[in-house]
């Protein structure tokens, strides 16, 4: 609505990030066994979080979708690779308690970003420099995809 859409519009273009979301959460998952690492998929995803956050402002309202998707993308990437990374990293009797504390500090972004976007927002006036938060993220995500294993150790199914 910033750039002059209407709330129907700006609802939608919002709306693309799930709607590109779900069917990427079962593929990513599947391309990424198939690849036998999850590395590339969560490198892409901070490139593709980095370009959405640079292009956002310089894009007329009818190509403001095009960032919306790629959000969409890196972000369910972020998820499922994430969420998978406890049971390729640690031993299995652990697994329990990182994914405990992998969702725990996953969902601390819920209450904590709307609080600093509304921040920033108030203070510059615009959304725009919020999403420079996102690069941080990225960034940061780029630190912790060096650290992790080239690829995931086999292991024995749990029964």
């Amino acid at each position: 609505m910033l750039k002059g859409g209407t709330p129907e519009f700006a609802g939608f273009i919002s709306s693309l990030t799930f709607w590109v979301a779900i069917p990427a959460a079962f593929m990513i998952p599947r391309l990424a066994h198939r690849v036998g690492s999850s590395r590339p998929f969560l490198l892409a995803a901070a490139i593709m979080m980095i370009i959405a956050v640079l292009t956002w402002d310089h894009l007329s309202l009818d190509t403001s979708w095009l960032p919306m998707v790629l959000v969409g993308l890196a972000d369910c990437a972020i998820l499922v690779t994430v969420l998978a990374l406890p049971l390729e990293t640690v031993p299995k009797e652990e697994v329990g308690a990182a994914c405990g504390l992998l969702i725990t500090a996953g969902h601390i972004g819920g209450p904590i970003g709307p609080v600093v976007g509304g921040h920033i927002l108030d203070i510059t006036g615009s959304l725009n420099r919020a999403l420079l938060v996102l690069i941080g993220v990225a960034i940061a995500m780029v630190g912790i995809w060096f650290r992790l294993p080239k690829s995931a150790p086999k292991r024995e199914a749990i029964s």
